[in-house]
């Protein structure tokens, strides 16, 4: 009786260890499958407005998703896909997305606008006539998006010899903000500027409705996600103005603390600039979405789908 028990137990330990044994052999091959995919999709990412998110797949953190499911390296203590079913939850989102973006096929508008006649005053209203000249846009498109939404949300970008400003009026009667050093996880306006592609360094301004701000230096290259310093460009001059249907953002950078212009070379026609405007929105249920401008897809990160601002010379009298 004893040793039937015996066996039976063994053989229990022994149907056990086979079956583990089938589930790592499967897993091992859907990693492998997961691995190729991934890698390939990265190629096919190269030079179009899906490489910025491919390139999450090799990054430090896309290494350590990985590395949960074929545990390689233990993970870190804190992260929402510390577990195989997470690690693989992000990397069949990562994949999804990777894939959608290689269907983008809206090229990146190019604007133009001659400086402004007068100085801007920031002070987080806007008057009739103040922005006349600046680059204008109307209305929202969901980030990811080419359909255009109606909306009383309006955009502004202008410039002198001295200055670019930017302006966003958000509308917004829910206005909901409850992390005032990320300001972007709840209602918030992001304005991203690339002086100069060719140096990789840009900045990243985020304002909340009560005037907080989350103020990066930032710098990307062909193979770097981004990295970001707390460090915001001098000069920077900004008022956040409150309104019963949302919020206005005023700001004005110098252009001797922009890149490519730090010796103090003035702006010239012809010239350009990037840029990139978000706005972030979190509802009463927690439903969080961001819109842009214009058509874009990826992140406020993708530099390759940035708009292009082209400096024009003065208007004739």
């Amino acid at each position: 009786m004893i040793r039937r028990r015996r066996l039976a137990i063994a053989g229990i330990i022994l149907a056990a260890t086979a079956l583990a044994g089938v589930r790592q052999w499967v897993l091992a091959r859907d990693c492998r499958r997961r691995e190729l995919r991934l890698q390939e999709l990265v190629r096919q990412a190269a030079g179009t407005p899906a490489a910025f998110r491919a390139k999450a797949v090799n990054s430090p953190e896309g290494v350590a998703v990985r590395s949960v499911l074929t545990r390689v390296e233990p993970p870190p203590n804190s992260c929402n896909w510390g577990t195989p079913g997470g690690a693989a939850r992000y990397l069949d989102d990562l994949e999804r997305a990777i894939r959608r973006d290689l269907q983008w096929r809206i090229p990146p508008p190019v604007f133009a606008a001659p400086p402004l006649a007068v100085p801007l005053r920031i002070d987080g209203m806007t008057a009739p006539g103040e922005w006349d000249g600046a680059w204008r846009s109307d209305g929202e498109y969901p980030l990811d998006s080419a359909e255009r939404e109606s909306s009383a949300t309006r955009w502004r970008l202008g410039w002198d010899r001295h200055f670019v400003y930017f302006c966003a009026e958000i509308a917004d009667t829910e206005v909901i903000e409850t992390n005032v050093r990320h300001p972007y996880r709840d209602d918030s306006f992001e304005f991203f500027l690339l002086p100069d592609e060719r140096l990789h360094t840009y900045f990243e301004l985020v304002f909340s409705p009560s005037g907080a701000a989350y103020l990066r230096t930032a710098v990307q290259s062909a193979r770097q996600r981004y990295s970001l310093e707390p460090e915001a460009p001098a000069g920077l001059e900004y008022r956040v103005g409150r309104h019963a249907g949302g919020y206005v953002v005023e700001g004005r950078l110098p252009f001797a603390a922009l890149p490519g212009y730090l010796l103090g070379n003035p702006p010239k026609p012809g010239e350009t600039l990037k840029f990139m405007m978000v706005r972030t929105d979190r509802d009463a249920a927690g439903r969080y979405r961001r819109t842009t401008p214009f058509p874009a897809c990826g992140d406020g990160h993708n530099l390759a789908v940035y708009a292009t601002l082209r400096l024009l010379a003065p208007a004739a009298d």
